[in-house]
């Protein structure tokens, strides 16, 4: 495990993100939203496996995720060991499939419409609530 705690320059960041069998993204309030998204971008063979604070929100729209609570140590540590363990087996890797797919949807003009429909009143916003999250052992 490798702590990284300075500015990496993209492509850098992207071939840390492809050598990872695990990312764990667990902030105590919302944020590492793009990073975990990142992540999950950059896993063009759909291997890997994303362990995701469920105050993050990113939560949300991803919800093959591992979610934890990052208060809960016990929560977490079962959650880092599982995810190592399925992160260096071959085997299903749907869950990291269908978050690549709703990354990829979830572009830039799809934030846009969203975000004028709700201002359009057409859409209520998106509720905050974690959602069910896969279970990995």
């Amino acid at each position: 495990m490798h702590y990284v705690h300075r500015r990496l320059e993209p492509v850098d960041l992207v071939a840390l993100f492809r050598l990872a069998d695990v990312f764990l993204a667990t902030p105590l309030r919302d944020g590492v939203n793009l990073t975990a998204k990142a992540f999950v971008a950059a896993r063009i063979d759909n291997s890997g496996v994303l362990v995701l604070s469920e105050f993050s929100g990113a939560a949300g729209d991803l919800a093959d995720a591992a979610i934890v609570n990052p208060y809960d140590v016990g929560e977490l540590k079962r959650a880092i060991a599982a995810a190592a363990d399925a992160g260096r087996a071959v085997g299903d890797d749907s869950a990291m499939r269908r978050m690549r797919q709703s990354v990829h949807r979830q572009d830039v003009r799809w934030w846009v419409r969203r975000m004028l429909e709700v201002l359009d009143g057409d859409r209520p916003p998106v509720p905050r609530q974690r959602e069910a999250a896969v279970e990995l052992g």
